[in-house]
């Protein structure tokens, strides 16, 4: 299930229709996969995710580590943003030395890691496998607001 809602809007309304569609999605979802939007308030992430823990649902962010950090239960992580800047560096390099830009690679592959936030998984009565703990390149042990 999805769900969308007005995000466009002042934020603390913007935050309102999120928790409301997160409450939803509690309610129907056996996990939820939050996206990078303007009501991801990072200030005020325990009340966010309240609902997800109430239900005992697993929670994955699209925008990182920052919100893993937060509370979200998982996400990709990436530990250095230089191959990435490397990337795009010699792109620009290549159109400037008379390379046409539709001729210039455009697909970036990036070594990721995970990330996972072990008082949401927790609170949400999941125990993480060894090897989901191994793997991980960042693990967290609470949710707190950000600023805290």
């Amino acid at each position: 299930m999805r769900c969308t809602t007005a995000l466009n809007v002042p934020p603390d309304q913007s935050f309102a229709n999120l928790r409301q569609c997160i409450s939803q999605l509690a309610e129907t979802s056996d996990a939820v996969y939050l996206t990078t939007n303007s009501g991801m308030q990072w200030n005020r992430m325990r009340e966010l995710l309240q609902p997800l823990i109430k239900a005992g649902v697993p929670s994955f962010s699209q925008s990182g580590i920052e919100e893993t950090k937060l509370g979200v239960l998982m996400s990709l992580s990436q530990s250095s943003f230089s191959s990435e800047g490397r990337f795009g560096a010699e792109a620009i390099a290549k159109v400037m030395d008379g390379t046409r830009p539709r001729d210039v690679g455009q697909v970036f592959d990036s070594a990721i890691g995970l990330a996972i936030n072990l008082e949401m998984a927790r609170l949400i009565y999941w125990d993480p496998p060894f090897e989901i703990l191994l793997a991980a390149d960042a693990i967290y042990q609470d949710i707190k607001n950000a600023g805290e």
